[in-house]
């Protein structure tokens, strides 16, 4: 994950056998996880792509209106209130009302999935528009048939 090891154990397979790991995902940071397993050799033998949401891309914050600029080119100040535990670089964009939002991709799924993936992603906001099981499952739909393609991996 990032260019990192995020998880490394030994296993001893027997002939028919089987062992099951669990890799702790709670301290990792949300994206795409490469999982490898490697014969004694450091050769790969098997891998897998998942995503991992801990959904630490998200928070709350509050917004106060501070002065209302109604007037053509007046001035407008807004407070954007974040917790007091973050700390956080904060953009704002100002548009029309009027003009339709294309809610197929933002910056969520932009910087968390399709930039690291080689390849057309259908409607990537979808998978991060809520925590239903469909839509958990649809993701690693999305992530079993990308594997081998992800930009920081290696085959």
């Amino acid at each position: 994950m990032n260019q990192n090891v995020a998880f490394k154990t030994d296993a001893a397979l027997t002939s028919g056998g089987s062992v099951r790991k669990i890799i702790p995902t709670d301290a990792l940071p949300s994206g795409i996880l490469v999982i490898t397993v490697f014969d004694a050799g450091w050769n790969a033998i098997a891998e897998r792509v998942t995503f991992v949401n801990n959904h630490d891309y998200l928070f709350a914050t509050s917004m106060d209106v501070a002065h209302w600029g109604l007037n053509k080119r007046a001035r407008n100040e807004i407070e954007i209130t974040v917790p007091d535990s973050l700390s956080a670089n904060l953009s704002v964009a100002v548009t029309d009302a009027g003009i339709e939002r294309d809610t197929s991709d933002n910056i969520i799924s932009h910087l968390l999935l399709t930039a690291d993936i080689k390849g057309y992603v259908h409607n990537p906001a979808y998978y991060f528009s809520s925590d239903a099981d469909s839509v958990i499952q649809n993701l690693d739909l999305v992530m079993m048939t990308h594997v081998g393609v992800v930009l920081s991996g290696k085959m």
